[in-house]
């Protein structure tokens, strides 16, 4: 549950994107950017699950070609529990870039979701090595994921050994 004060600053940064939003309707960048805060407060009752996936749709309209904010829904949907909308949502990102790091990860991140640890072990490994295109912070979590998935699978060392290489470079 979210704490009383950070669903506050959670409402104001909603008010705040919507306004960027607002400003500028032909952005496509606004529009995910305005959908991921709203994720953050579906948890709260303050918005509905609906609201946050029209967000996305929009932004995927305006900008259909970038591979990026074809994952913002991707990773909205598994935050949701909507396996099945993450998967048609990574699929699209696929055929517009198959070999972009950050489309590896959430695919390992919906391996995991589906309990598929070789899956997922294999993709974020992959996704480590690939091109992430400045996206640091999102390789950041991809090497938290990889040392979760090895702890899934009882490999301690490796886990310590990933979760070591993640605390070094970021």
């Amino acid at each position: 549950a979210m704490r009383t004060g950070d669903r506050e600053m959670a409402r104001r940064a909603a008010l705040a994107s919507a306004a960027a939003r607002d400003l500028v309707r032909v952005n496509a960048t606004h529009h995910a950017s305005h959908a991921r805060v709203l994720l953050d407060l579906v948890a709260s009752g303050d918005v509905k699950t609906a609201e946050v996936l029209s967000s996305f749709k929009e932004a995927v309209a305006l900008d259909p070609r970038n591979t990026l904010i074809h994952l913002d829904p991707a990773r909205a949907a598994l935050t949701l529990g909507q396996v099945d909308s993450a998967r048609r949502s990574l699929a699209l990102a696929r055929a517009l870039d198959a070999d972009l790091a950050p489309l590896q990860a959430e695919e390992g991140v919906l391996a995991l979701a589906e309990g598929r640890l070789d899956d997922a072990e294999n993709l974020l490994r992959e996704s480590l090595k690939g091109n992430w295109r400045g996206q640091q912070e999102a390789m950041g979590r991809a090497h938290g994921l990889f040392a979760l998935v090895c702890l899934r699978q009882g490999k301690t060392s490796a886990a310590v050994t990933q979760a070591d290489d993640a605390l070094r470079r970021y």
